[in-house]
């Protein structure tokens, strides 16, 4: 078994989404059908980049780290000749735009 981190990229407004799974396959057509609130007004999304572990948490770690400032900055350069390709009219100063990491939205606490 395997265990996924990956990075889907909004056609909508280009903003990238950075995530973790077990089923790389069904948790992508989860984003596609709007059944992950984080992604659902960005459709459509599509998978630009993962990155596959054999221990849960390593996957984990790498996935926590993508999400750091470094890990963001580490990611464009790896993906620096296809994030062009698709924003070619994108300049340096709306490569962090870009790389706003969509947030899950919090769902709302039950009162007692």
């Amino acid at each position: 078994m395997f265990y996924y981190l990956y990075v889907l990229r909004s056609s909508k407004d280009s903003r990238l989404y950075i995530g973790f799974t077990e089923d790389l396959k069904a948790r992508k057509e989860s984003h596609d059908k709007g059944l992950v609130k984080a992604t659902k007004p960005r459709r459509p999304v599509e998978l630009i980049f993962y990155e596959a572990y054999k221990n849960k948490y390593d996957a984990l770690r790498r996935e926590r780290y993508f999400k750091t400032t470094k890990g963001k900055a580490s990611l464009n350069v790896m993906l620096r000749e296809y994030l062009d390709s698709v924003d070619n009219k994108t300049d340096a100063a709306d490569t962090e735009t870009m790389f706003r990491i969509i947030q899950p939205i919090p769902s709302p606490k039950a009162e007692p």
